[in-house]
Order: structure tokens, then C-alpha cells, then sequence
């Protein structure tokens, strides 16, 4: 996972160490662009297969996501996008086997690090520790038995003036946002989001940042990468989401989906 991290627990420093640990741990073995990897070796293996309980819990809930988005969030587009016609998909069979078709890349980039967060969150409060937070690169679950998190929204048009802060006590915040991605030659339009459906990528996208605020980092990161480019996916509570768009009105997402415009105050 080749992003900043940072984790904190009260005063217990070794343990955020060990977490840190554990975390590279978890990142290693889903990581899409290491050869030894147990994704990598899933990818070069096809048919039925035997896999890690990690591995068939990421991919279990990756096929749940993929249904409750309508097909918007697929983890399996590095496939179509080099074989646009090819036989692609996987589905999760009874514990630990996944069936994998011949032309299916598994790249688990839109999820994978909201696990992580979430798995690592866990492993610190089976340790006793009340106040915990876990960020990688925008990806935070925390809480806090004390003050609530402060926790500052990037303007990555502008880092100098972020758009705001939110505060979090409890639960995951997840940032999806346009900056520092792109793919191909045209560096100022390209994204690194990929439409299924036309088996293309995405070259505009409606929204400068999203944020999602939920209980689960890896649910929130699905949501937010969705809500980004311009999908309209249900929000059921406990998750909400704040949109950026680039002439900076700031939007907020209702339950539905549905959009309201609202104004800067919104984050004081």
C-alpha cells in the first residue's frame, strides 16, 4: 500500500507499532502490483480456487458492494479494460473458494485499503484501547472516549486552504478526490475511474472531492469513489456524504442520494 499512514493509540505506542506491522502485513497480500502477492496469484490462477480467509472475506464483500451499487463498483476492470470482450467476473462460493473466469484481473485498488483501515482499527481495540485512529491516505476510522477528532478536509486545488473541518468522535471518514490521478497521455482530464459499463475510463469527473461519513471504512470508500463520479447510489444511515464540486459550491448528499446545495457554513 504505497500511501502515508498514520495510527495512533492513547499512549500505547508499541501497540500502534505492532498495528503498523500488522497493517503492511494485510496490504502485502492484496496488493495488486506485487508478483508474489496471494491476489497476484490469484489473478495467474483461474477456475476454482482455494484462498486466504482475508483474501475471501475482501472479495465476499467487494460482490456485495458490486450488487448494492448496480454493477457501478467492480473490482474486476483491469480486465475489461485490456479485453473489452472478454469472459469476466468472479463469484464467492462456500468458504474458502472463489470461481474466477479466464479473462477476469481482480484489483482490489477501490477497496482494499478501507479493509485495511477497518482490520487494523479492530486489531487495536482487541488490544484495550479506548482512543484509536487509523488513517491511510485518507481513508480514517477512529474514536474516542474523549474529544472528538479533528479531522481537516484537503482542497486539492488549493492545499494551502483546505475546505473545512469535521468532527468525529466514532466511525470511518473517507475521501475520494481528482488530484495526483490521471492515466494516459492527457494528464489533465484522464482519471483513474473506469466505467463498466462502456469499458472505458472516466475522463471528467462532476466533483472535485467526496467525502463519506459512515461506520465502516470500506463501505464509505466504495461509496465515496461512486458518488465522485457522478453516480447516484443510496445512502442509508449511518452514511452521509459531503461532495466538492469544482466551482466550490459545496453539496451535500441526502439518504436517497438526492443533492442539496448548501453553503460553505455547513463545515463550521
Amino acid at each position: 500500500m504505497t500511501t502515508s499512514v498514520s495510527i495512533i493509540a492513547s499512549d500505547q505506542r508499541f501497540l500502534a507499532k505492532r498495528a503498523a506491522e500488522y497493517m503492511a502485513t494485510l496490504a502485502k497480500a492484496l496488493d495488486f502490483f506485487d508478483p508474489n502477492s496471494e491476489l497476484s496469484l490469484l489473478n495467474r490462477t483461474k477456475g476454482r480456487v482455494k484462498v486466504s480467509p482475508l483474501l475471501y472475506r475482501v472479495l465476499l464483500l467487494a460482490k456485495i458492494l458490486e450488487i448494492k451499487t448496480n454493477r457501478t463498483f467492480r473490482v474486476d476492470f483491469e480486465g475489461m479494460s485490456l479485453m473489452p470482450e472478454g469472459e469476466h467476473g468472479f463469484s464467492v462460493d462456500k468458504y474458502p473458494y472463489v470461481y474466477i473466469e479466464k479473462d477476469t484481473v481482480i484489483n482490489l485498488g477501490g477497496i482494499a485499503k478501507g479493509f485495511i483501515v477497518d482490520r487494523t482499527f479492530a486489531y487495536i481495540r482487541r488490544n484495550g484501547t479506548k482512543n484509536i485512529l487509523v488513517n491511510a491516505g485518507g481513508d480514517i476510522r477512529c474514536q474516542s472516549q474523549e474529544r472528538p477528532w479533528k479531522i481537516g478536509l484537503l482542497n486539492p486545488l488549493d492545499k494551502a486552504k483546505p475546505f473545512g473541518v469535521i468532527k468525529l468522535k466514532a466511525g470511518a471518514l473517507v475521501t475520494s478526490g481528482i488530484s495526483q490521478r490521471s492515466r494516459g497521455d492527457d494528464e489533465t482530464l484522464s482519471t483513474h475511474f473506469f466505467d463498466t459499463q462502456s469499458a472505458t475510463f472516466y475522463k471528467e469527473t462532476p466533483f472535485v472531492i467526496v467525502t463519506v461519513q459512515g461506520r465502516w471504512a470500506c463501505v464509505s470508500e466504495v461509496l465515496a469513489k461512486c458518488l465522485l463520479i457522478g453516480k447516484q447510489v443510496e445512502l442509508k444511515p449511518p452514511y452521509k456524504a459531503l461532495g466538492v464540486r469544482a466551482d466550490y459550491k459545496v453539496r451535500l448528499f441526502d439518504t436517497q442520494g438526492n443533492v442539496l446545495e448548501q453553503t460553505p457554513s455547513l463545515y463550521k
